[in-house]
């Protein structure tokens, strides 16, 4: 029937609005994959150790199930250099970051990355406040395809500044051109109704801990 027709197509209406907040197309399914801060947290993280998983994922059938997603969290920058780009620790990944994402991709995987809308990350390393069009155009000539940016150390934490610093994230993914999973940590309940305007994907919660049991 014609009404039926109607509400279906208002409500395909409606969904593409709220997903195309970060215009990518990215996260119509919840994204599966691999995240180093439920493993390893900030130990012994390399550039080998990244490629010993993406292997893993490949040979235990990981990714030909859908998990497609490898994210390298926090702890991989150790500063900025005096133009202001991201400085890794060239001891865990001598080469940089880019060799690190190509490796993953030439396994059929999908790299991701962590940074913070605060000044330091939760583990006071460089974070994004201020530098967001600069670390977003540094994802994309890395080749990045998830940002997760997480909510630590910003000096003022009313929701309407954390709104705004998780937009001003989003549009400069959305300016660089490069499709980019973007992935809100803030953590609070408060996200889950202005979620799908700022990224593809939010958290309303804290940490996992002790999953495994």
């Amino acid at each position: 029937p014609r009404h039926v027709a109607f509400f279906f197509l208002l409500t395909l209406l409606n969904l593409a609005r709220v997903c195309g907040a970060i215009d990518n197309g990215l996260a119509r399914l919840p994204p599966m994959g691999y995240n180093t801060w439920n493993d390893i947290g900030c130990k012994n993280m390399s550039a080998a150790f990244i490629q010993s998983v993406a292997d893993k994922m490949v040979s235990s059938g990981l990714r030909d199930l859908g998990y497609k997603y490898l994210v390298l969290d926090d702890c991989w920058a150790v500063g900025r250099t005096y133009n202001g780009l991201l400085m890794p620790d060239l001891w865990a990944f001598p080469e940089g970051i880019k060799p690190v994402a190509d490796y993953v991709h030439s396994q059929g995987l999908l790299f991701g990355i962590y940074t913070d809308r605060g000044a330091l990350t939760c583990q006071r390393r460089p974070g994004s406040l201020g530098h967001e069009k600069q670390d977003a155009a540094t994802f994309a000539e890395w080749g990045i395809d998830f940002v997760k940016e997480d909510s630590c150390f910003n000096p003022d934490v009313t929701h309407e500044v954390a709104y705004h610093e998780y937009a001003v994230m989003r549009d400069a993914i959305n300016s660089t051109g490069r499709p980019m999973l973007f992935s809100l940590s803030g953590g609070d309940t408060w996200y889950g109704e202005v979620g799908a305007r700022l990224g593809n994907m939010w958290r309303v919660a804290g940490d996992v801990k002790d999953w495994m049991g």
